[in-house]
C-alpha cells in the first residue's frame, strides 16, 4: 500500500509552478484587493491573536537530518496555493478510498493465515479508517459536517431498521429455509409434554445404565461413584486452566477420571478445554495413537484466536458482510463468528472439526461423558440445552409434574424446538461459540423463529455450569441412589469465591451516579449464592453424605493478577495458569478426590 500510495502520489501530485506555468492567471483588482485584506488580516491575527506568543519558526530538519531555512509564501498567489491543495486532498481521497476498497476484498482472504494481520496492527488501520472519514468529511464537508452525520446516522439507522444494512448471524450446519418455527409458551409446552419427559428420561437412563455396566456389579465391588464435571468460562484463560486440570486430574486418577464422569456441563471458555479433552479420549477409545497427557494438546488451547477475530472484523464486519461461505451444506455469511470456529478447529489441527451428530451415537454407548451446552436465550433468558440427545426432562425444574400444574418451562431443548431445521447437522464448534458469546466479541447467533430468538453467553445465568449438573442429578437421583455410591462434582474454576466486601463509597460523582447499579455487574457472587442453593438442594434429595464437591480454583501464582479474560495469552500468563495447580488447595482437592474415586 506504502509502495502504490508513492507511485500515485509522485505521477499525479504536482507542485505550485507547474501551475503557474500552465496556467497564468490575470488576477482582478477586485480579487487582488480581497487576497490583500486576507493576508493583512491573517498578519493581524498572529500578531494580536491566539498565537501572538507563538514561537517564530526560521529552519526546519529535513528528513535526511539538513538544517534548511524556511521560506517565505507570501509572494505566491493564493488562488494557486489553493489549487495545489485541493488537488492534495483529491489524491488523498483517491488513495483512502482505494485502501478500504482493498482492505473490504481482503475480507475473502481471511481463511488463509497469511491475510491475518496481528491484531494492534488491526485496531491501527481501523483508527486510520475513522480518520480518513472524518478527514474527507471535514475538508468536503467543512462546517456542515456535523449536520451531515446526523442526518447518514439516521438514515442509516433507518434502513437498517428496515433490513437493508442487517445480516443474520447463523447457527452454522443448520437449515435456514424452512418457515420459521413458531416460538411460544404452547410451542415449549408441545415438546415437553410430560409423555415426551418420560420418553426423553428413559433413554438417558439406558445411557446410565450403560455407564454402570463399566464398573463390576457384584456384592464385592463398591457401587461407583457418578462424576459431574463442571467447568467455568474466562476465555482462553478458563481454556488452558480447564484442560490443564483435566490431565493432570486424570492422571493422578490413572486414567479414571473421564470412565466416571456421566455429564460435562459448563461456559464459554471452560467448555472448549472440556470439549478437547473430551474428543482426544473418544479418539483414544477408537485405538487411535492418541496420548491425552501430550504437552501438545495443552498448547492447543493456549493459541491465540484474537488476530484473526479483530482483523476480520476490521475487514468484514464493519462494512457489509458479502462473502460467503458453505458449511455442512449450506452457505452463509462470512463474519468474526465464522472465523473464530475456523481459527479454533485450525488450533486443535481439525480435531474438534465435528458435527454434533457425530457425538449421538458414542454419548448414547456411554462411551464419552453426554455434554450439555447452554447458551442463554436473550429474549426471556431461559437456556437452550444443546445437546445430542432428548433432553425434554431439563426444560423445567425436577419434581414438575407432580402437583396439579406443571412448573414454568426455563429452558429449551435445542433438538427438538428445531427439529424441522435439520440441528444435528449443525458444527459442534459453532455451539461451543454460541456458548461463549459474550457481547461485542462474538456475534450474538440468531435462531430460526418466529419471534428470532438471540443466543449468547451462558455465562450470564450459569457461568460454572452447576445449574445443570445439580438438575440433572436431581431428576435421575432414583436411579443415583440404587446404582451408586453417590455424586461428585468436581467443579474446575477460573474465578476463585470473593471473600472480601467491598467498600461502600460515595466520594465520587460516578461511584453516586452506579453504585446502586453495582448488584447488576455483580453476576459472579449471585451465581456463587445460587450454586451452594443447588447443591444444598441436591444434598436434601440424595442425602447429605451422598454429594461431595471437589473445586479446582485457578489463582495467580507468577503474577499480581490473575491472567487477563481474553482471547490471547501471553506465555507469562500461561505459565502462571498452569503453576495453579501446584497450589496447596488445588492439591488437596487432587487428594481428596483420589479418595473418593477409587
Amino acid at each position: 500500500m506504502l509502495v502504490a500510495s508513492m507511485f500515485y502520489f509522485h505521477y499525479t501530485n504536482t507542485d505550485v509552478q507547474h501551475y503557474r506555468k500552465a496556467n497564468k492567471l490575470k488576477l482582478s483588482k477586485m480579487l487582488k484587493s480581497i487576497i490583500v485584506k486576507r493576508k493583512e488580516r491573517e498578519r493581524n491575527l498572529a500578531q494580536n491573536g491566539p498565537y501572538k506568543h507563538a514561537w517564530r519558526v526560521d529552519f526546519f530538519l529535513t528528513e535526511f537530518f539538513q538544517w534548511r531555512i524556511v521560506r517565505n509564501v507570501e509572494h505566491y498567489n493564493f488562488k494557486l496555493l489553493e489549487r495545489v491543495f485541493r488537488q492534495n486532498h483529491a489524491n488523498a481521497l483517491v488513495i483512502h478510498s482505494f485502501s478500504i476498497t482493498a482492505l473490504i476484498l481482503m475480507s475473502a482472504l481471511v481463511e488463509y493465515e497469511y491475510f491475518r494481520i496481528p491484531a494492534g496492527a488491526s485496531m491501527l488501520l481501523l483508527f486510520s479508517i475513522i480518520t480518513t472519514i472524518i478527514g474527507a468529511l471535514t475538508y468536503w464537508m467543512e462546517e456542515w459536517r456535523l449536520l451531515f452525520l446526523v442526518i447518514a446516522f439516521a438514515i442509516i439507522g433507518q434502513m437498517m431498521a428496515l433490513g437493508v444494512f442487517s445480516y443474520r448471524n447463523s447457527a452454522y450446519g443448520i437449515d435456514y429455509e424452512p418457515s420459521p418455527i413458531e416460538y411460544s409458551v404452547e410451542t415449549l409446552d408441545s415438546i415437553c409434554s410430560k409423555k415426551q419427559y418420560q420418553r426423553d428420561a428413559q433413554k438417558t437412563l439406558k445411557i446410565l445404565d450403560k455407564w454402570r455396566s463399566k464398573f463390576p456389579k457384584d456384592s464385592l465391588s463398591p457401587k461407583p461413584k457418578l462424576v459431574l464435571l463442571c467447568v467455568s468460562g474466562g476465555g482462553i484463560r478458563a481454556s488452558l486452566w480447564t484442560n490443564h486440570v483435566l490431565r493432570e486430574v486424570d492422571r493422578g486418577l490413572n486414567g479414571k477420571l473421564m470412565k466416571h464422569t456421566a455429564l460435562m456441563t459448563g461456559a464459554s471458555g471452560g467448555m472448549w478445554g472440556a470439549a478437547l479433552y473430551r474428543e482426544l479420549y473418544y479418539q483414544k477409545q477408537q485405538g487411535k495413537p492418541i496420548d491425552l497427557y501430550d504437552p501438545k494438546y495443552l498448547k492447543y488451547t493456549a493459541k491465540d484466536l484474537v488476530n484473526s477475530l479483530v482483523f476480520t472484523f476490521l475487514v468484514n464486519d464493519i462494512f457489509i458482510p458479502w462473502v460467503n461461505r458453505e458449511v455442512n451444506g449450506y452457505q452463509y455469511k462470512q463474519d468474526r463468528g465464522y472465523i473464530f470456529e475456523q481459527q479454533f478447529i485450525e488450533n486443535t489441527e481439525g480435531i474438534m472439526a465435528m458435527n454434533l451428530v457425530d457425538y449421538k451415537a458414542p454419548e448414547a454407548a456411554a462411551i464419552i461423558p453426554m455434554m450439555f451446552v447452554t447458551p442463554l436465550i436473550a429474549n426471556d433468558s431461559r437456556m437452550m440445552v444443546i445437546s445430542p440427545q432428548g433432553v425434554s426432562y431439563m426444560m423445567r425444574p425436577p419434581f414438575s409434574y407432580q402437583g396439579v400444574r406443571p412448573s414454568m418451562i426455563d429452558a429449551v431443548d435445542f433438538g427438538a424446538l428445531l427439529r424441522h431445521h435439520n440441528p444435528m447437522n449443525m458444527r459442534f464448534v459453532t455451539a461451543l461459540r454460541m456458548n461463549a458469546t459474550f457481547p461485542f466479541i462474538f456475534p450474538s447467533v440468531q435462531m430460526p423463529t418466529d419471534p428470532t430468538i438471540t443466543l449468547v453467553d451462558a455465562g450470564f445465568r450459569d457461568n460454572y455450569g452447576l445449574e445443570m449438573a445439580t438438575r440433572f442429578a436431581a431428576i435421575f437421583r432414583t436411579w443415583i441412589r440404587e446404582h451408586t455410591s453417590g455424586v461428585t462434582i468436581v467443579s474446575v474454576r477460573s474465578y476463585g469465591q470473593r471473600e472480601d466486601i467491598a467498600e461502600t463509597t460515595t466520594k465520587s460523582i460516578s461511584a453516586l451516579a452506579f453504585n446502586p447499579l453495582s448488584p447488576v455487574f455483580a453476576l459472579d457472587e449471585m451465581q456463587n449464592y445460587h450454586n451452594d442453593s443447588f447443591i444444598a438442594y441436591l444434598k436434601s434429595k440424595l442425602g447429605y453424605n451422598k454429594v461431595d464437591v471437589v473445586n479446582f480454583v485457578y489463582k495467580p501464582t507468577i503474577l499480581e493478577e490473575r491472567a487477563s479474560l481474553s482471547l490471547h495469552l501471553t506465555k507469562k500468563e500461561q505459565n502462571d495458569i498452569l503453576n495453579a495447580m501446584n497450589l496447596e488447595e488445588n492439591q488437596q482437592s487432587l487428594k481428596k478426590l483420589k479418595e473418593l474415586i477409587k
